[in-house]
């Protein structure tokens, strides 16, 4: 089973890697339960030439800081993507300051899904401190993810600024 799932994604990361014109939308989170780091790795390489999808659903793989960092460096150079959903992955707060770092400089993301995340008050204020710049991002979503005092009030003087 484990083998035919691999055999599934790398054919997924082949259609991202040709620009399918007929993949606007990548959504793995019906698919699979978990990606491994090697395939987000090559799948955030692939994303970097893709100039067709625009929507990216990656909710619930297991995808952890390494993974992360992988797909915001692939997305401060893909020009397209401007949906994106890394809800209920286990990054943590390294993930959460590579997405701040990506939040600072896009211009092209609109919509995040960051819920059910495991975020320490230095992720929560990392992404705070990178919605007091960003201008094009519309929706953050944080909902079921705890945020402590200290990262609630960064995110509340971040959204009297922006």
């Amino acid at each position: 089973m484990a083998a035919a799932i691999a055999v599934e994604v790398r054919e997924w990361i082949t259609r991202v890697r040709l620009n399918d014109p007929t993949l606007k939308e990548l959504s793995f989170t019906t698919k699979w339960q978990s990606i491994s780091d090697k395939d987000v790795v090559e799948l955030a390489e692939a994303l970097k030439e893709n100039t067709v999808i625009q929507l990216l659903d990656l909710a619930g793989l297991s995808i952890k800081d390494a993974g992360v960092t992988a797909l915001t460096n692939a997305l401060k150079v893909n020009k397209k993507i401007d949906w994106l959903d890394l809800s209920r992955n286990l990054f943590g707060t390294a993930g959460a300051i590579a997405l701040a770092d990506l939040i600072k400089t896009t211009s092209t993301l609109c919509i995040l899904h960051l819920h059910t995340s495991n975020f320490d008050d230095e992720a929560i204020v990392a992404l705070a401190g990178a919605l007091k710049v960003n201008t094009s991002l519309t929706s953050l979503s944080l909902s079921l993810t705890e945020i402590e005092l200290v990262g609630g009030s960064a995110l509340a003087d971040a959204l009297k600024v922006n």
